[in-house]
């Protein structure tokens, strides 16, 4: 996937669809995305990067784009041990004089806030930036799972508790996506499996590969339902989700 790179002084913007603040230092033609395969939900450079600034001064951090000019990432820079997302052989850059990208780090957490990811997704949001884009289907034709008991430490492991209820998500089960995060289009049915308590829900893609895991409740949860009371062969509704990135 075709990135481009900016770097600028000073500190970054709030947020990436912030206009870029500073002074801007170099404007890549392109930055050759020579990543590694993501493994454990990170992917680095596999090769450094040397370009050539434009203006003289104090990089401070860098911003990079796609093909359609849209700005995906801002990145603090620094030297060797600075703890930066990317690092570079010297900050202080001069105009006309080579500097080398020695490492840059693309990294997904495994967990947002309630919501645990698995190794496999969070490796694939990764890819989705630094490879080949392509589709996760995580909720279009995937199923949610709702089972009894404390949710396991991550989505990589085992699942735990009675299967309760499973929805199928469909083709439409989702909203469009804004502001970084999608609501479910329409509350779902299914029928109950067993009774008992709901106590979480993981929601997996149609192979199965991917997988999402979150809490749920009847308010204030990853995943609404009517009710946490399961009955087996009754009517369970989700009544809303909303997945935020």
């Amino acid at each position: 996937m075709q990135q481009y790179m900016s770097i600028y002084t000073g500190s970054p913007p709030a947020s990436p669809e912030t206009a870029a603040t500073g002074t801007l230092l170099l404007s890549s033609s392109s930055l050759v995305p020579v990543y590694t395969q993501p493994s454990g939900g990170i992917s680095v450079l596999s090769a450094a990067l040397q370009y050539t600034p434009t203006v003289t001064g104090t990089a401070g951090y860098a911003r990079i784009s796609n093909a359609a000019g849209q700005v995906t990432m801002d990145v603090d820079v620094g030297i060797a041990a600075s703890g930066a997302g990317m690092i570079l052989s010297t900050v202080s850059l001069t105009n006309g004089v080579p500097f080398t990208v020695n490492n840059f780090s693309i990294q997904m957490p495994f967990s947002l806030s309630t919501v645990t990811l698995n190794t496999a997704l969070a490796n694939k949001l990764v890819a989705i930036d630094v490879n080949t884009a392509a589709n996760i289907g995580l909720g279009y034709n995937g199923t949610l799972k709702i089972y009894s008991g404390s949710a396991p430490a991550t989505a990589d492991l085992a699942e735990t508790g009675t299967l309760l209820a499973t929805f199928s998500m469909g083709t439409a089960g989702w909203g469009a996506a804004s502001g970084g995060s999608a609501a479910l289009a329409a509350p779902i049915n299914a029928t109950a499996a067993a009774t008992g308590t709901a106590g979480y829900a993981r929601l997996s893609s149609s192979t199965g590969t991917y997988v999402m895991q979150g809490s749920v409740g009847v308010s204030g949860a990853d995943f609404l339902l009517d009710s946490l009371s399961l009955v087996v062969s009754t009517t369970t509704t989700l009544t809303n989700a909303t997945i935020v990135a």
